[in-house]
């Protein structure tokens, strides 16, 4: 089998999967910036009410307000949406974090059928120092097996390499959380096409259907 017959097979699966991610990615980052502006409102409310107090040196204005304002009601008013956002934001990034791990199982899962293994799997393009198959072999491992805190060395080597190269704020966390998403975000696979492209480059030449008369180089 070639990655593209394979590739042909997986078509509906990883596109909706993409789709998937996307989607819930910008639901992400407009929660964050939500979050951003609530905690922004909350603070600033309560440093006004201080520098009131400290400017007139009157701790009892403080002490006042918080017992008896109404702002202070719309302060922990505030305080629980803060709370119940980034409940949401965590659960949010868990499932693009959990469906960008299903993406790199196809992807893996297209050079084990097509190849046996990453030993034999051409190397793709380079993202830094790293070649396409490697970060699709090991970001996989780390999507799928990093609650158990041991990564095999290769793992752990090639997201010290992402930290190095793309920040330590991308994948400076590989052994305490997914990272899933993060590894599909640095191989820019934001469509299909743009998935299918890069595992084309890890197909092999099916023999069989090669003229008989042309050797392989």
């Amino acid at each position: 089998m070639t990655i593209e017959f394979y590739l042909n097979e997986v078509e509906f699966a990883a596109t909706k999967i993409l789709h998937a991610i996307w989607h819930e990615h910008s639901e992400y980052k407009k929660m964050n910036k939500e979050l951003g502006e609530l905690f922004q409102k909350t603070t600033s409310e309560y440093e006004k009410k201080q520098a009131v107090a400290h400017q007139k040196n009157n701790p009892f204005i403080l002490y006042s307000w918080w017992n008896n304002s109404e702002e202070l009601k719309i302060l922990f008013d505030r305080n629980d949406k803060l709370d119940l956002l980034k409940r949401r934001i965590r659960a949010r990034m868990f499932a693009v974090n959990v469906l960008a791990g299903n993406l790199l199982q196809i992807a893996k899962q297209g050079i084990s059928i097509t190849h046996g293994d990453s030993q034999n799997c051409p190397d793709g393009r380079q993202i830094g120092s790293q070649t396409l198959k490697s970060i699709i072999w090991h970001g996989r491992n780390q999507s799928l097996h990093w609650e158990e805190g041991k990564l095999r060395p290769e793992a752990v080597n090639c997201f010290k390499n992402l930290c190095r190269e793309h920040g330590l704020a991308q994948f400076g966390m590989f052994k305490s959380q997914n990272l899933g998403f993060a590894v599909i975000n640095i191989l820019g696979w934001r469509t299909f096409e743009n998935f299918k492209s890069d595992m084309l480059l890890l197909d092999k030449i099916d023999e069989a259907c090669l003229p008989k008369d042309i050797i392989p180089i």
